[in-house]
């Protein structure tokens, strides 16, 4: 996310997601580094499910870095059956906050 290059986060709809709005800050933890990264969301777009996402969002904005084909499954492996099954959502962003970037945590 740093590199600037990812600009959808995609999470499950559990209700403290859904609160969520066009115009917010959202803010990622690293757990591994404890680094923080702020991003104004511009979008949140709610889907049914991951299948519902891919066929809407670009697969090379959620990962930049991996093979489209694999993205279904990997979200899989991240997200139970219970939690896609409450809806997913895509959180659009650009960085803005971020800018530039040495003010990043």
């Amino acid at each position: 996310m740093e590199a600037r290059r990812k600009t959808i986060e995609v999470r499950g709809a559990a209700p403290n997601k859904r609160d969520i709005g066009g115009g917010d800050t959202v803010v990622f933890h690293d757990r591994d580094t404890g680094r923080e990264l702020d991003v104004i969301v511009h979008r949140i777009t709610p889907y049914s499910s991951f299948e519902d996402l891919l066929r809407s969002e670009d697969a090379a904005r959620i990962d930049p870095d991996g093979p489209p084909e694999e993205l279904l499954a990997n979200l899989r492996g991240i997200y139970p059956p219970d939690e896609e099954a409450l809806g997913v959502l895509a959180l659009a962003f650009d960085h803005t906050s971020c800018t530039p970037v040495p003010a990043c945590r």
